[in-house]
C-alpha cells in the first residue's frame, strides 16, 4: 500500500473509532439513567419485580433519574449490558437495551 494510502486508512480507522466512543444521540424513548452500576442493576431489578416504592426511593434520592423521549445525550460507552451516557454534563449509566 503507497504511503498516502496508509495514512488515509489509519485516518480513516481514528476517525471510526472515535464515532464509536462518543455520539451525539435524541432519545427515542424515555429511559431511566443513574449515576453508578450498582444503583442500575437495583434500579432494574426493581423495575423487573415492579417495585414501585425501590424506583421511588432512587429517583428521590436523585442516585438515578427518568429522561424523557427527544432528550439530547451523548453515548460516551455504548456497552454490551450497561451503557455509559452523558446527560447535561453528567456522565450516567443505563442499560443498554434501552439506548437501540
Amino acid at each position: 500500500m503507497p504511503k498516502s494510502g496508509l495514512v488515509k486508512a489509519i485516518i480513516a480507522a481514528i476517525t471510526f473509532a472515535a464515532s464509536l466512543i462518543a455520539s451525539a444521540d435524541t432519545l427515542k424513548r424515555d429511559i431511566f439513567a443513574c449515576s453508578s452500576e450498582n444503583f442500575t442493576s437495583d434500579m432494574m431489578g426493581f423495575q423487573n419485580s415492579k417495585d414501585a416504592n425501590g424506583v421511588k426511593q432512587l429517583i428521590t434520592s436523585g442516585k438515578c433519574l427518568y429522561l424523557d423521549q427527544g432528550e439530547k445525550i451523548s453515548i460516551l460507552r455504548p456497552g454490551i449490558i450497561i451503557a455509559t451516557i452523558q446527560y447535561k454534563g453528567r456522565r450516567l449509566l443505563t442499560p443498554a437495551d434501552s439506548l437501540r
